[in-house]
């Protein structure tokens, strides 16, 4: 019986990015990069007052996350290394490049 699922998961780290202010935010500050490793999760969490739909067009690790209303998060996998473009489908302002090692 498996009770992981590899070894991959058991080291793999999540990271809390906020949004706020129409921004990104990464250990209570403006973040316009973050470093992650393959296999690592990112908790998006919305602590605006109105909605978000995060989303990535980037050739690893695409995603799109409709709606993320205030005081709810949703969750990322990056499973492929490379840069990822994270941006906000409602503030196109809204941008943080991730790189996924």
């Amino acid at each position: 019986m498996l009770l992981f699922g590899g070894i991959s998961d058991l080291l793999a780290a999540e990271y809390v990015v906020t949004q706020r202010n129409k921004g990104f935010e990464y250990n209570g500050k403006a973040a316009e990069t973050l470093t992650i490793h393959v296999g690592d999760t990112i908790r998006f969490k919305n602590e605006d007052a109105f909605f978000h739909a995060i989303f990535s067009e980037s050739a690893s690790n695409a995603f799109k996350l409709n709606r993320i209303t205030t005081g709810q998060s949703e969750v990322v996998k990056f499973d492929e290394p490379g840069t990822v473009d994270v941006e906000c489908a409602i503030h196109r302002s809204m941008y943080i490049e991730v790189k996924v090692k």
